[in-house]
């Protein structure tokens, strides 16, 4: 079984939100929701995401920009927002989904997800992490 099939169906059977392959082996899961699992993965280490394949429940340019920063190689998306899917095809990353959607909605419905909008007309996956992991810290203060 490929990396990714084996990422897309721990992903389904599982229920997680998050879950990243290497070499056929399970290397990250995670249930927590939005961006956190990746930014937490990046953080923690590049070497995690490098050449692996992630599937997850919903990403978005915020997370595809963390995504090529990582040198992710393969990507699955429940759901995958059309920037999302450029930044990823214009850093040559294979990338599958089911849905694809304009954009991210935030958790309310009301609008845009804060993350998509943070780097709405960000292009730089290194100034994204710098963005991302100024609001995350923004957010846990709050």
């Amino acid at each position: 079984m490929l990396n990714l099939d084996i990422a897309k169906c721990e992903l389904k059977e599982k229920k997680y939100t998050c879950v990243v392959v290497k070499h056929g082996e399970i290397v990250s899961v995670s249930n927590e929701r939005g961006i956190k699992p990746i930014f937490s993965m990046l953080e923690k280490s590049k070497e995690i995401l490098l050449s692996a394949s992630l599937a997850d429940k919903v990403i978005g340019k915020a997370a595809a920009l963390l995504l090529v920063l990582g040198n992710i190689e393969e990507v699955y998306a429940d759901v995958i927002s059309e920037d999302a899917l450029r930044v990823l095809r214009e850093n040559k990353v294979y990338a599958e989904y089911t849905k694809k959607a304009v954009m991210i909605i935030n958790r309310e419905g009301t609008g845009r997800c804060p993350m998509e909008e943070l780097v709405h007309s960000v292009n730089e996956p290194k100034d994204a992490f710098v963005l991302i992991n100024e609001k995350l810290k923004e957010m846990e203060g709050m």
